[in-house]
Formats: C-alpha cells, structure tokens, sequence
C-alpha cells in the first residue's frame, strides 16, 4: 500500500467537540506485514472522550476504529506523583532544614 497515513482525533463525549487531532504519515507497507502506528494526543483532564482513528491509503479511507474513554479526571498527573508520604509518629522526629550558608555555587543545609 502507498501513501498511507493515520488521522487520529479525540473527541469530548459530552459536548461532542473535537479536543485534538494528529496526522501520522506511515508511507509505503508491504503486503508481508503490518506496522503498529500509535501518536500522543493531548486533551483537557475531564470527563470521557471518543478516541477515533482513520485509515487512508493515496487519500482514500480504507479502514477506522473507535474507542471511549472515560474517567480521565481521576488519572495522577506525574508532576503529583510521589514516593513521599507524611505520617504522625511519635517515634520519629519532625524534620527541618534551614540555610546554614549560600555562596556563590554552594549552599549549605543544616
């Protein structure tokens, strides 16, 4: 197959608004095989979206498929993510730190 090539789009399942599209271009296949194509969409961390992607060949649709998510919003961005946690013990001391000296590419903690 020629000239072949992926539109991906996200749409909001509530407003039905496209949120985000992306065009892959795969170029030329051979009929001994297939070739995973996958993109990153970005959209707004709410709700569901109807996820669709589009085949074309020389511009011609040839194939599609849709999947819903839902849900997003309870996803864990990574910048929230963290190893840390914060417990009352009385076994364990609070901890501080305070600048103990800042100079010109050093800084010393106490």
């Amino acid at each position: 197959a020629e000239n072949v090539t992926v539109l991906f789009e996200a749409t909001d399942a509530e407003s039905g608004l496209l949120e985000a599209s992306k065009e892959v271009s795969v170029g030329d296949l051979t009929a001994e095989g297939e070739r995973r194509v996958s993109t990153t969409l970005e959209v707004p961390r709410d709700g569901g979206y109807e996820l669709e992607g589009v085949v074309y060949r020389n511009g011609t649709r040839v194939d599609q498929f849709t999947r819903r998510v839902s849900g997003v919003e309870a996803l864990t961005p990574a910048y929230a993510r963290s190893n840390v946690s914060f417990v009352e013990d009385p076994v364990l001391e609070p901890v501080s730190v305070s600048i103990a000296d800042a100079g010109e590419n050093r800084t010393t903690l106490e």
